[in-house]
């Protein structure tokens, strides 16, 4: 039904409220009118057993019976056709929610349980995204709804640490493994972000400019896209509960003297989200039909990426699509059309189970390469069992809290405050100790203090050498360096941006790196949005083939690696081992060799065998003087 009057429609509404109906008014137009407020309906997608900052429990138990499909649990309420069907647009549109599943460290360590404290079958960065998916997963599809990326940032270490005031703070690699599971493990990848308690501390923001070009973190500012202060990405407010009634006019404001508006605000999957659509439903409606104030506005329900996109005018809605060619070792990746920031995200897996992710190489238009590593290093903080000494120290914080592996706001090696500075912390190895990386986490209640400092590093205590020259920082910073043996290291900070002047370290920690052999790629997932904002992914998976080996005469084969079925391109090592009086001749089959032990690269399935063959002696007889004879049995020449 189209409208002709808004006033008929503020008359009809007041009636139907006199008579007790409980019956919804949806204003229905045509969407002829320019003029537009784009409503994202966000969610924060986490539990009501949100362990939260402060958790002493490091794998806590998380209780998501709101994904539960008996009504009146919150996210089955929303759900509810009839409800769906009575909140509609400028134009018949139902409503869409925007999930912003919470996919980070804590998720991956929880485990989830309905009501009853049965487990509710999902587990790692994923499983609010599963819950959502595997109970509401035909809603989400049927009614619009959209899955996005909401990520809380908390390391663990006897309480769990915020990302600006922690020990995980100015880190990238958290929400690095939770995209590469995503991508290689549901072929997902978000274009849209919220960041937990609205965070967004400089080393985060440059994060999230590589990878997704829409954000909605912002408390403050103005109901339409804009560039967060030297950044590409489109950001827009999207506050907790705000002042409905004001905002949504306010929203309508700017849309009627801009053309266009987006309209958002955040809840929680545990929360009355019926409650709060009903009154948004309310409060647009209202707006809506105030045709003298706000002539031609109208308001569309849409999804968080799909506001952003239509505000900004955005007319291609295709995401990109990936092709992943695999040469001796090495990938190639080409692009459907051009990437945000130029580069797609690249996901590994390995045979182990375990994740990572590198970075592409530019190699030509929309193209780029991979040569994922066959080694990796694994790093020993050997800092832990040093001892450590100081130039002078606070009696409540000591120069052991700086080695002690717990970092927060209350645990850090704080330098006498009489002395002023430079003051400086030591550590004794106990050993000579090859070294190559040193992870410094200075105290960072708050984000403005810098301090300066020099690394230098002995290993006879009195001849000295500069390992990281003196330079200038917050919070946390790792140098690496050219590997070198060093028995002592000391730091030195020679001045803080405060006038209380004192040296204040959480946590050193100095790295003895081993190269370690990586097991064989089994996925490799390419993922990225494209300009406008539309996320794509592809997952490769090697072939997987079988090496049957089988065995003639009397011996042994093992392989290594020893598995079941191997990676494309793996090379096998086969190791023939003869039994006593036995020995090996050679290999047959699909390697033909005498080469022992001898390499079976595998690029297809192989069978070889293994031959032994008995060793064989001369038995010579002579028999002296005449009339004697001897007989053998058996009578062979060998």
């Amino acid at each position: 039904m189209v409208r002709s009057s808004k006033r008929f429609l503020v008359v009809a509404a007041l009636i139907i409220l006199i008579i007790g109906s409980s019956v919804a008014i949806i204003p229905v137009r045509s969407p002829s009118g320019p003029k537009i407020v784009y409503v994202a309906i966000c969610v924060d997608s986490e539990a009501s057993g949100f362990g939260g900052i402060g958790s002493t429990n490091p794998h806590p138990t998380l209780n998501v019976s709101e994904y539960s499909r008996t009504l009146p649990k919150t996210v089955a309420a929303v759900f509810d056709g009839a409800f769906r069907n009575s909140h509609r647009d400028s134009f018949g549109n139902v409503f869409k929610m925007s999930w912003f599943a919470e996919m980070d460290y804590l998720i991956a360590q929880s485990n989830f349980v309905w009501a009853d404290g049965s487990p509710a079958g999902v587990s790692g960065y994923t499983a609010i995204r599963d819950l959502l998916m595997n109970n509401w997963g035909t809603g989400i599809q049927t009614y619009g709804d959209s899955v996005e990326y909401h990520h809380h940032f908390m390391d663990y270490d006897g309480t769990w640490q915020r990302y600006d005031n922690g020990p995980d703070a100015g880190y990238p690699e958290y929400q690095m493994y939770a995209l590469d599971h995503m991508i290689i493990d549901r072929s997902f990848y978000p274009s849209t972000w919220r960041s937990g308690d609205w965070i967004m501390p400089p080393a985060l923001s440059s994060w999230l400019e590589q990878w997704m070009p829409f954000d909605y973190t912002a408390r403050t500012g103005i109901w339409y896209p804009v560039h967060p202060s030297g950044m590409d990405r489109w950001q827009t407010k999207c506050p907790y509960s705000p002042n409905t009634y004001a905002s949504t006019q306010a929203a309508f404001a700017y849309a009627s003297a801009n053309g266009s508006a987006i309209f958002s605000s955040c809840t929680h999957d545990y929360e009355d989200m019926k409650g709060q659509v009903d009154w948004l439903q309310w409060c647009l409606n209202h707006w809506d039909a105030d045709e003298a104030t706000y002539p031609n506005v109208s308001f569309k329900y849409v999804s968080a990426r799909e506001a952003m996109q239509l505000a900004l005018g955005f007319t291609d809605f295709t995401p990109p699509t990936f092709t992943v060619t695999p040469s001796a070792g090495t990938y190639t990746i080409v692009s459907s059309e051009p990437l945000w920031k130029n580069h797609p995200y690249v996901a590994l897996k390995y045979t182990d189970g375990t994740y990572a992710h590198m970075n592409a190489t530019p190699a030509g238009i929309n193209t780029w390469t991979v040569t994922p590593p066959t080694q990796s290093n694994s790093e020993e903080n050997v800092a832990r069992s040093s001892s450590v000494s100081a130039s002078s120290y606070e009696s409540s914080h000591p120069r052991g809290l700086a080695i002690d592996g717990i970092e927060s706001t209350e645990n850090y090696w704080e330098s006498d405050p009489g002395r002023g500075l430079p003051q400086w912390l030591q550590l004794d190895l106990g050993s000579p100790v090859s070294i190559s990386k040193i992870a410094t986490h200075f105290f960072d209640r708050d984000d403005s203090r810098t301090y300066t400092y020099n690394i230098v590093a002995s290993l006879d205590g009195s001849s000295w050498a500069t390992i990281v020259p003196s330079k200038t920082t917050t919070s946390l910073v790792t140098d690496t360096f050219t590997e070198g043996t060093y028995r002592y290291v000391r730091i030195t900070v020679t001045d803080c941006s405060t006038s209380y002047k004192v040296a204040l370290i959480t946590e050193i920690k100095i790295y003895h790196v081993t190269p370690v052999h990586l097991p064989p790629l089994e996925t490799i997932g390419v993922a990225g949005s494209d300009l406008y904002g539309n996320p794509g992914t592809v997952t490769f998976t090697q072939n997987q083939y079988a090496l049957t080996v089988s065995t003639v005469g009397s011996g042994s084969v093992t392989k290594s690696p020893n598995q079941a079925t191997y990676a494309s391109g793996t090379v096998v090592i086969l190791t023939a081992a003869a039994a006593p009086g036995w020995s090996f001749s050679g290999w047959s089959g699909d390697v033909v060799s005498s080469v022992n032990p001898v390499q079976v690269t595998m690029d297809g399935p192989k069978s070889v065998t293994a031959t032994f063959t008995q060793d064989q002696y001369t038995l010579t007889v002579n028999v002296g003087g005449g009339g004697c004879s001897v007989t053998k049995s058996p009578d062979l020449a060998t």
